[in-house]
């Protein structure tokens, strides 16, 4: 019964995760309907969330390891 309830929490959350994005396309889809615009495509905030993803830091090389320890 335990590992039931986990399973569909977990499920729940993903559900959540991978549908915020389409919200977002929603509201911006609204927006631009509004506005007598046609508005960026469906997926363009899961493309965006991916381009975030693959990013890495970047830092200067002058830069001391106190700089790369802090937030």
């Amino acid at each position: 019964m335990a590992w039931a309830r986990l399973v569909q929490g977990l499920l729940e959350l993903w559900i959540v995760l991978a549908a915020a994005p389409l919200l977002v396309s929603i509201i911006w889809k609204t927006k631009a309907l509004v506005g007598g615009r046609c508005g960026p495509p469906w997926g363009q905030s899961y493309y965006d969330l991916a381009k975030f993803f693959r990013k890495g830091a970047v830092y200067s090389r002058v830069t001391t390891k106190l700089f790369t320890a802090g937030p």
